[in-house]
This record gives structure tokens, C-alpha cells and sequence, in this order.
């Protein structure tokens, strides 16, 4: 009986996270690899029907619940080792995500632009790096200027709540590996450029997950890790034990040194 009640609601919250929107499918002519994201245009049908017809007029709100960029994924910038992580670094990747997926920026722009619409960003671990001011910026800036102020970061806290009784958070911070502090993770050095302060897990990701994915795109997919590594040993015996000796090696070091 959904039907006699469709009409009864005030307001609509939707929530989507860990869509990992990367680099794109080619770069700089090549294959990526470590692209996550390849349903741009679901996303934009999906911005489109949550903004017309029954939801023309209604109060819609979109809640990102972190991750909705991947930072970690974007590997083909001049940019190395902690370089990586620096304030400049950090807003060319937001420029090569926002080139590769234009059409859903576009679609957001839209959104937008309908009456009572909203979208309210939650940051998480694998776009930790939108805590740049000059990212947030940027990525307002993108939109029409009369559309920016629905367009909502959230730099103070870490639960967000939409409606009484509904608490969302992306959930990282449960993650020794990949919790870090909104407020202090971000570094002056001593020539003055900004740099990002990433969680260990965030170095894992980039120096270990990224590169034995560009050689096996199921790297991180197989749940449990228990059974990847069993088969793994069985029907990919090499890249397996390279793979065991690279976790081991890596945490060995993260934890003594």
C-alpha cells in the first residue's frame, strides 16, 4: 500500500557512497587500470529523476557519504613520493576526476538548479584530501554561481543528521588504518606549500593495492582475503607470493619504523 503514502513525505534524503569517481577509463592514452567508476551515465539518470516529474517540487536532498572521489586512484600526475600528497598535487587529481566524469558535474549542476534541491558532501578516506580549502573551492566553482550554496561541505563534523533519528557518517574513522583528524590534517612546510597529512592506510592504497592492481584489476575485490589468497596461491602462485611479501613487508615497516 505504498502508493496511498507517496505523497505524505515532507522530505526526501538519498544517500550514495564509495562511488569512487577516478581518473577515467584512458589517460594520456593509456589504460587505467585503477578506474572504479564506470556508470557515469546511471548517475546522471539518476540526478535527472530525482529532480523532475513527482520530485519536481519537492524538498531532495543527496547525501555523498564519502568517497565520491578517489584521490588514491589517480597515479598519472608529476608528482612523486610525498609530493604526492601536496596541496598542488592534490588539485591537479581534482582537476583529472572532474575532466573524466564532466557529464556528472554537468548533471549535478542541474540538480542544483531545481527548487529545493540539495547536496550535502560528506568526506571520507579516499577524497580525505577535499579538506583543502582551495580543493573546496575549486569544486564549488564549477558550478553556477547561484547553485554553489546548495552545494554543501561538511569540514566540522563527521555524523550528519538529515532528520531527527537518522545519524550518517562514511565510517573510516572505526579504522585505525584509515581514520585522520578533519581539523589536523593539514601541514605548512617551510616554504610555505600546504600538504595533506594522509592515514597509513592511504600510503598502503598508493603504494601497494594501485600497483599490483595495473596487474591484476581484481586485486582488492575477492572478500574474504582469506580466499583470494587461497586460490590465489593455487592458480597464481607468483603474483600471490609477491603480493603476501609486499602486505608483510609493508606493514613490518608502518609498525616498527
Amino acid at each position: 500500500m505504498r502508493f496511498l503514502r507517496k505523497n505524505k513525505y515532507k522530505k526526501i534524503v538519498l544517500v550514495i557512497s564509495d562511488l569512487h569517481l577516478g581518473a577515467g577509463n584512458i589517460i594520456r592514452g593509456r589504460r587505467n587500470y585503477l578506474e572504479d567508476f564506470h556508470f557515469d551515465r546511471e548517475l546522471v539518470e539518476f540526478l535527472e529523476y530525482y529532480s523532475h516529474g513527482d520530485f519536481a517540487t519537492k524538498e531532495v536532498e543527496i547525501v555523498i557519504n564519502g568517497d565520491f572521489l578517489d584521490f588514491l586512484a589517480v597515479p598519472y600526475v608529476d608528482f612523486f613520493d610525498d609530493e604526492f600528497w601536496s596541496e598542488k598535487s592534490s588539485l591537479k587529481k581534482l582537476e583529472i576526476i572532474i575532466e573524466a566524469h564532466r557529464e556528472v558535474f554537468e548533471a549535478i549542476d542541474r540538480f542544483l538548479s531545481k527548487k529545493n534541491k540539495r547536496i550535502t558532501y560528506i568526506i571520507g578516506n579516499h577524497d580525505a584530501e577535499m579538506v583543502f580549502p582551495s580543493l573546496q573551492e575549486y569544486l564549488r566553482d564549477i558550478f553556477s554561481e547561484e547553485n554553489r550554496e546548495q552545494f554543501v561541505i561538511l569540514n566540522d563534523c563527521e555524523i550528519y543528521r538529515p532528520l531527527p533519528g537518522v545519524a550518517i557518517k562514511h565510517g573510516h574513522q572505526y579504522e585505525y588504518a584509515h581514520n585522520f583528524s578533519l581539523q589536523n590534517s593539514l601541514i605548512r612546510s617551510t616554504n610555505g606549500d600546504l600538504y595533506f597529512l594522509p592515514p597509513w592506510g592511504s600510503y598502503y592504497v598508493t603504494r601497494v593495492i594501485n600497483k599490483f592492481k595495473e596487474e591484476r584489476t581484481h586485486i582488492n575485490e575477492v572478500r574474504p582475503i582469506k580466499n583470494f589468497l587461497i586460490y590465489g596461491l593455487v592458480f597464481d602462485t607468483l603474483l600471490t607470493l609477491r603480493f603476501m611479501f609486499a602486505n608483510a613487508y609493508y606493514f613490518f615497516v608502518v609498525h616498527f619504523f
